[in-house]
Parts: C-alpha cells; structure tokens; sequence
C-alpha cells in the first residue's frame, strides 16, 4: 500500500471487496451497504492507491469511482488488468459514476471494467450487481430466489408436467446445458473473427434460450451484447461477450446443482 494511504475497514464476512471512492459521504454510504449486505470492504481515496491494493491479491471485486484525483478510474483499471494478465487471474472491476451519458458504460467496458453502477444506487442495485460477480454470495435461503434464476419461470415450466413423463423441468435445463457450451465457444470464435452477425445471431439465441429457463441475469446480458453488436460497437462488445461466458458459468453451476448433476 502507498505510504499514508487511507484504509478504511468495516468489519463483516468474506469476500473482501476493495472500494475507490475519493468523496467521503459517498465511501461511507457504500460501505455501509456493503456491510449491510454482510461484506467486508476497504476503502482508497484514489486510484493510484486502488492499484497499489489490488496488486496485494486480497479483494474478491473492486467497486471503481470513475472520477477520482490523482489518477482517475479508467487508468486505474488499465494497470490493475495489465498487472492481472501477467498474473494470470482476472478480478471483476464494477464501475461506478454519477454520468449518464450515452457511451459511457461503453467506456467503461472498454478500459476493462465488468459491469457499471449509475450513483446514486440504492443497496438493492448494489446487491444485484454483487451477486452477478461474487460466487458464492451472502444470503439466506434458496440460491435460486433472486438472479441468475428466476425459480417462477421453473414453476410454471412445472405446470405442462405430463403425468408419467420424465421430469420437464431437468429435460430442459439438460437440453440447455448440453445447448449452451458450443454457443459460448462459437461467440468467442465470432468476437476473434470480428463477424458482427454471427455475433449478432448469436447473442440473441443465447437471450431467448436463457430466458427460457429463467436464467435471468444471462439474459439480460446477451440482450446487452446483441444490442452493442447491432449498433457497430465490435470493441465493446468482445469485453461483453466475455462477460456473458463467465455468466453462463455461474448460471451452469446454479442449474447443475437444481438437477442435482456434477460437471464430469
């Protein structure tokens, strides 16, 4: 850590996130809905200080303000992700900013953060975002309550269960998981190639297919890649197609567990 860096530390449960924010009101608001939501959370004023913390390897995220002194966000992404590939791991980086315009959650994602919070965010936004990133999460009760699966879209798959038929429900989620992986893998073969409308095409059956099954939060992501693909946004969009394969993991996860398979 820098000489004089301010950490700030709540106490609560792992995972360990890092926060860079440099308007106090708005650190302490954040980490008290972090700690609300049962996580533990140090706090930089700056991102020069942010990337001097990441490269301890101690955090599990970073939520990332865009505008801060000494160096800004998106500079201080660019080194936290040119210090992780050659380290070899890869660390989710959400943004946070108080602009709302247009592009800029492009800019974002281009600079090589994950995902992108508007502020102000109320904790239920927080959380949303959090549990899209952080496996496993903090919560009570059944995984399946809220993102990446919606359990009603199971249930009323449930309602056309044939009497002595196997079970629908497994027959689907079987048929998405056996669908899924080479359309991962034909993505990323597409964002190589740089061939806008298999990209196109693509994200647009994983959305239909996912929503399906209720896998709301890859839905709502291949939604937000095949709209970048169609408005020209190439750049954009192979940070975003990574995205939508690291959601799928965590959704193949979910599901294997729903149907009670393991990976071979």
């Amino acid at each position: 850590m820098l000489k004089g860096a301010p950490i700030v530390q709540e106490s609560g449960a792992e995972p360990m996130i890092l926060l860079a924010e440099d308007n106090l009101v708005n650190q302490k608001l954040v980490l008290l809905q972090l700690k609300k939501l049962g996580l533990q959370a140090h706090a930089v004023m700056n991102g020069r200080e942010a990337v001097e913390a990441a490269r301890s390897g101690r955090y599990a995220l970073i939520l990332m303000d865009c505008q801060m002194p000494v160096m800004d966000g998106y500079e201080a992404t660019q080194l936290i992700r040119s210090y992780e590939r050659e380290q070899g791991v890869h660390r989710p980086i959400i943004a946070m900013t108080a602009y709302a315009m247009q592009g800029d959650k492009e800019r974002c994602l281009q600079v090589g953060m994950d995902d992108y919070l508007s502020k102000p965010f109320v904790i239920q936004a927080l959380r949303q975002v959090l549990e899209r990133w952080l496996s496993p999460f903090p919560r009570a009760g059944c995984a399946c309550d809220t993102d990446p699966i919606d359990c009603s879209v199971l249930d009323r798959l449930r309602e056309l269960q044939v009497e002595d038929e196997p079970d629908i429900v497994t027959e689907v989620i079987e048929i998405f998981l056996r669908d899924t992986p080479p359309k991962i893998e034909a993505l990323r073969e597409a964002v190589r190639q740089r061939d806008a409308q298999a990209l196109a095409n693509l994200a647009h059956s994983l959305k239909s297919s996912s929503a399906g099954i209720g896998a709301n939060a890859l839905s709502a992501c291949s939604k937000e890649l095949e709209t970048m693909v169609r408005q020209g946004c190439l750049d954009s969009a192979s940070v975003k197609a990574e995205q939508v394969a690291r959601e799928f993991e965590r959704t193949q996860k979910i599901l294997r567990h729903l149907v009670g398979h393991h990976p071979e």
